[in-house]
């Protein structure tokens, strides 16, 4: 290493991130690189120099996510690729600092990502707060219910409407996204060319529901699951008529595989407890603006007080200090100063602040300092919600 690394947007060396990402990142159609570059928009591309020689990259979907029944500005980092001459050299953190550095002036709130190891975004203020869970429930174990809500099948899906049931429903959850058309359109048209049905919900000038679902190679002459890339409804008559839309299927499939919440209402709902998770991963958040991401989340109406913050943040200076969190009836203001009766650094802030663990559970974990057990119970109040949870991996 040269010792000259500089982070550049990405121009004209397209060909050289796209070759070096493909081998870092085991991806090699090419093909798949153009449609994905597209989706994420080019200007969202950094690549990392070491003098005149690209080394690494990332790319991140400038998107919302919901916390609170609030949105925020986010960054979904992924695609991130250095070259095998340059790992451990610390050109991966130098590309993290500069991106953070970057969105931190930009107004973006948080950043998330799916780390294929986590020590290294830990040491630039990630940290774990919410997981994808993939479920499995035999269509048998749904029950039959009422079939009077209408249903439209799409081969072309109108995103507007998909969007408008989708954040109406993480309005109730934690970590949800709001998605970008490009992503809307990754989960419409997977890479992998399955093709896939959308089925929308109720009336068409009010949807409440929506169900993308592909089925399984039949060939093989045996039964395949029914796959939900994304499902959402914003009723519970929608949510039933979802459930019987998949147990319809009973003739082709035998099982219903989605992504859902830990705690999912679904197998709540189901007949019979043979339910499965066929897998659980972890996302990483890191909280980017500490003043901006606490004041924009939103806060139960049922609780008022104030909060006095300690942040510990090497890495993006200005979130450094004590802050004040005043919140009345969910409505919150930021401003420095205070007591500083709960001390962090800023990677605990980010499970803290997603509802991931409470300042209960990061105390006993020895993350977090409670200097005023009143605080602290405060704290547990204030960031209580549903556990969070999104559909995808970006």
């Amino acid at each position: 290493m040269s010792g000259s690394l500089t982070v550049r947007v990405l121009g004209d060396d397209e060909a050289a991130y796209v070759s070096l990402a493909a081998e870092s990142l085991i991806a090699s159609d090419l093909n798949l690189w153009e449609t994905y570059l597209d989706r994420i928009g080019r200007q969202n591309v950094r690549v990392i120099y070491d003098g005149t020689m690209l080394v690494g990259g990332l790319t991140m979907y400038r998107i919302g996510q919901w916390f609170g029944g609030k949105v925020l500005p986010t960054a979904a980092v992924s695609g991130v690729a250095i070259s095998p001459t340059h790992r451990g050299s610390g050109t991966c953190e130098t590309l993290l600092r500069e991106m953070l550095s970057e969105l931190y002036h930009d107004g973006t709130a948080l950043a998330s990502l799916y780390a294929s190891t986590q020590r290294l975004y830990r040491k630039v203020g990630f940290r774990q707060a919410g997981s994808q869970v993939l479920h499995s429930l035999p269509l048998a174990s749904i029950a039959s219910t009422s079939r009077d809500l209408p249903v439209r099948r799409y081969e072309s899906p109108p995103q507007d409407q998909l969007a408008q049931v989708a954040n109406e429903n993480a309005k109730q959850c934690n970590g949800h996204l709001d998605r970008s058309p490009g992503l809307w359109d990754r989960l419409i048209h997977p890479n992998s060319g399955a093709s896939t049905r959308t089925y929308v919900i109720g009336d068409e000038a009010e949807p409440v529901g929506y169900a993308i679902f592909q089925v399984g190679d039949r060939s093989a002459g045996v039964p395949q699951p029914l796959i939900a890339t994304d499902l959402a409804a914003t009723t519970l008559p929608a949510l039933n008529r979802l459930m019987m839309l998949a147990r319809d299927h009973r003739s082709m499939c035998n099982m219903l595989q989605w992504h859902g919440g830990p705690d999912d209402p679904m197998i709540f709902l189901a007949e019979e407890q043979n339910a499965s998770v066929l897998n659980r991963y972890h996302w990483m958040t890191r909280v980017v603006n500490v003043a901006k991401a606490l004041a924009g989340r939103g806060y139960s109406p049922r609780v008022s007080g104030v909060l006095d913050f300690e942040i510990l943040d090497a890495v993006l200076p200005a979130n450094q200090g004590r802050w004040r969190l005043v919140v009345e009836q969910g409505v919150a203001s930021v401003e420095p100063g205070g007591t500083g009766a709960l001390q962090m650094d800023v990677q605990t802030l980010a499970p803290l602040f997603s509802s991931f663990r409470s300042a209960t559970q990061l105390a006993q974990l020895g993350l977090l300092e409670i200097r005023d057990g009143a605080q602290g119970r405060l704290a547990d109040l204030m960031f209580a919600g549903p556990t969070p949870w999104m559909c995808e991996i970006f």
